[in-house]
C-alpha cells in the first residue's frame, strides 16, 4: 500500500509539473501572440494608409487623363465643324446669290459638295423655311419645307451659324446633323445655307482620338441623343444618353 501511494503522489506530481508547463506555454504563445500583433498593427495601419492613397492618386490621374482626352475630342470637332462653318460663309458670298440666278449658284454649291468630304447634301431656305436648293433634287424640282424651323429662325435672327441636332433625313433615309450659316445682304439675313453631314464623320473623329481601346467615347446632342460613340455606334445612334452621360 505504501508503494502504491507513493506511485500515486509521484504521478500526481508529474500531472501537476504537465499542467504548469502547458499553461506556460499557452502565457508564452499569447504573450508571442500579443508581441506580434503590436509589432505588425502599425505595418498594417500604414499599408491601409497608402493603399487608400495610392487608390485616390490613381483615380485622380485616371479622371485627369480623362479630361485630357475629352479636351482633345472637343477639340477635333470643333476643328471640323468650324471648317464646314468657313466653306458655307464663303459660298454664301456667291455672287450669284446677289443677283438672284439661282440655278447657277446650284451648279456652283454642287461643286463644292462634291470636294468637301463627308458631306451629304446642302440646302438653301428662306427665312420661311421652304426650300430653294436642295442638291438631292434637280434644280426647279418641287421641295419641302425644311424640317428645322425652330433652328432656321435661330439663324435669320441671330446672323450667328448653328450646328442642328440628329435628324432623320428623309431623301438621305438615315440620320444626319446639319451646318447652318446665314446668307446677309445689306447687314439683313437674306437666306440659310445648311449642310448635312453623316454623324459616322465625328465617330472616326472620336476614333482616331482614341487613347485606348479600352476607353468608350460618345457625342451627345442638346437633347441628349447620342450622335457619335466608338463602340457599338449602330446600336446606340439616335437613342438617349445614360443618366450619367447626360449629367
Amino acid at each position: 500500500m505504501a508503494i502504491i501511494s507513493l506511485a500515486y503522489t509521484i504521478s500526481n506530481l508529474a500531472y501537476g509539473d504537465e499542467r504548469k508547463n502547458q499553461t506556460l506555454n499557452m502565457k508564452l504563445r499569447s504573450h508571442l501572440i500579443i508581441l506580434v500583433v503590436a509589432a505588425l498593427l502599425p505595418v498594417l495601419i500604414f499599408a491601409g494608409v497608402m493603399i487608400v492613397l495610392l487608390g485616390k492618386e490613381q483615380e485622380k490621374a485616371q479622371k485627369d487623363n480623362l479630361l485630357d482626352v475629352s479636351r482633345a475630342l472637343s477639340l477635333a470637332i470643333d476643328r471640323e465643324l468650324l471648317a464646314s462653318i468657313r466653306t458655307l460663309e464663303a459660298l454664301a458670298t456667291s455672287q450669284h446669290l446677289d443677283s438672284g440666278e439661282l440655278s447657277k449658284f446650284y451648279q456652283q454649291a454642287k461643286r463644292v459638295l462634291e470636294a468637301h468630304r463627308g458631306w451629304d447634301n446642302m440646302l438653301l431656305v428662306d427665312l420661311s423655311g421652304q426650300q430653294l436648293i436642295n442638291l438631292r433634287r434637280p434644280f426647279g424640282s418641287p421641295l419641302p419645307r425644311s424640317g428645322a424651323p425652330e433652328l432656321i429662325r435661330q439663324v435669320s435672327e441671330t446672323g450667328q451659324p448653328a450646328i442642328t441636332n440628329l435628324f432623320w433625313g428623309y431623301l438621305a433615309q438615315r440620320h444626319l446633323l446639319g451646318v447652318d450659316v446665314p446668307v446677309i445682304r445689306n447687314g439683313k439675313v437674306r437666306y440659310v445655307l445648311t449642310a448635312s453631314f453623316s454623324p459616322g464623320l465625328l465617330t472616326k473623329l472620336l476614333l482616331q482620338q482614341r487613347s485606348s481601346p479600352d476607353f468608350a467615347s460618345a457625342a451627345i446632342d442638346r437633347n441628349k441623343i447620342i450622335i457619335a460613340r466608338t463602340r457599338n455606334i449602330e446600336q446606340f445612334l439616335g437613342k438617349p444618353a445614360g443618366p450619367l452621360l447626360a449629367a
